[in-house]
């Protein structure tokens, strides 16, 4: 038997598994992505398969050509059983994108799993993000409010923003109000001393700089070369303020 054959009776029935397994499949196989049956089943969320598999030695720490695990695939999936199982049996090998990817699709209970698992909050990923720099920027607001609590909320990436600048750069106004709320910082400079409230005030986001100004934002405060945000929003024609 070929692995495509095991991965299409994992999507099938467990006992299918169990016969596969009798039968000699080995249970780590790898298709040419380097994906494992374990992995498939966490992708699909077929928590029942987990953990068949998981009981009869498949190995959590394989890993696919991309550097994913079945753990990695249980986040993005936002299979909240599956990445219990995998965790509370002692699999946190490696942490790194964990919380990212569980924050990207705004998968809250899976993230509260890794939470709880003891995933540190503030690894850095691609672009020295952390978890709530992206979940700010896709605007799941539900997530920003649980990793308000515990993370770093004015930690800058490589490009010098914060996960306020991020959602305030697309206009995500509930997410903005709960990073205030939790205690971000409304006038840290980025890129040319940029506040949030410039970013805001170029775009025209008339709510944004409203909320940004009943949180105490400077509206004096000037850049690198001297300019105001209202200097900015008047020279791209955002008068309506």
């Amino acid at each position: 038997y070929q692995f495509e054959t095991m991965c299409e009776k994992v999507n099938s029935h467990p006992s299918f598994v169990r016969l596969l397994l009798k039968m000699g499949v080995s249970i780590d196989s790898q298709d040419t992505s380097g994906m494992t049956p374990l992995m498939k089943a966490a992708r699909n969320c077929n928590a029942d398969k987990v953990n068949i598999l998981f009981r009869c030695g498949a190995k959590p720490k394989s890993k696919d050509r991309e550097g994913r695990s079945a753990l990695h695939y249980a986040a993005e999936g936002g299979c909240t059983e599956s990445a219990a199982t995998l965790v509370m049996a002692g699999r946190l090998h490696d942490c790194n994108g964990l919380l990212h990817r569980a924050a990207l699709c705004g998968h809250i209970e899976v993230l509260k799993v890794l939470l709880d698992a003891g995933v540190p909050v503030d690894m850095e990923a691609l672009f020295r993000r952390t978890a709530l720099h992206i979940a700010a920027l896709e605007g799941h607001t539900n997530v920003v409010a649980v990793l308000v609590a515990v993370a770093a909320v004015d930690k800058k990436d490589d490009r010098q923003w914060t996960a306020l600048q991020l959602a305030v750069r697309e206009g995500h106004t509930s997410v903005i109000k709960t990073l205030l709320d939790g205690g971000a910082a409304v006038d840290t400079e980025g890129v040319d001393r940029w506040t949030p409230l410039f970013n805001a005030a170029m775009k025209g986001q008339k709510a944004v700089v409203a909320s940004l100004l009943d949180h105490g934002a400077d509206p004096e405060a000037k850049d690198s070369v001297g300019s105001t945000p209202l200097i900015e929003a008047s020279c791209r024609g955002r008068y309506k303020f």
